[in-house]
């Protein structure tokens, strides 16, 4: 899947699954195969919560709830991963910057009943947090790949392989 440069988030392309998918986990593990050609704060890789959007991403509208990837977290020079939820509002960051232009592998961990949040960026960890609550409070009325429960910039680059599990990946499983 391939997202144009040029698109905004009332016109881009984007995947929508199943609503609840997520919030009926108890921990999950998001593997990717992704890329960027370039960094654009906030440009979500995939973005599963709700939104004043409701269920149409090209409405406008602001998160609510949110469990989100971006090559680049605002105000940071690194990807992030965020957990938005009524508890409160985590993140874990990548080690360095996302490369651009090439394929990365990408594993993202998000465990309650381990008391972990973890980024491997190609096989290696590339930081750990603490969860602030269960997916079960996550709203995961939008679940969608390639775009953002708020207005924010659009992906300009792609996903190829892309896969949710249930459980959470050990360190030799990423």
């Amino acid at each position: 899947l391939n997202f144009p440069a040029n698109n905004v988030f009332n016109t881009t392309p984007y995947i929508a699954l199943p609503s609840g998918i997520i919030s009926d986990r108890g921990d999950l593990t998001i593997d990717m195969w992704c890329g960027m050609y370039e960094a654009k704060a906030w440009a979500r890789f995939f973005d599963f919560g709700s939104s004043g959007k409701g269920a149409d991403a090209h409405n406008n509208g602001n998160g609510i709830t949110s469990l989100e990837f971006s090559g680049l977290q605002g105000g940071q020079t690194t990807p992030g991963f965020q957990c938005t939820i009524p508890n409160g509002n985590t993140y874990v960051l990548g080690a360095a910057p996302f490369p651009l232009g090439t394929e990365q592998h990408v594993t993202l961990v998000y465990s309650y009943n381990q008391n972990v949040i973890k980024v491997y960026i190609n096989g290696t960890l590339a930081n750990s947090g603490s969860p602030l609550g269960t997916l079960q409070t996550l709203d995961d009325q939008n679940v969608w790949i390639g775009q953002s429960q708020w207005q924010d910039p659009i992906l300009n680059g792609w996903i190829s392989e892309f896969r949710i599990y249930e459980g959470a990946f050990t360190d030799a499983d990423a």
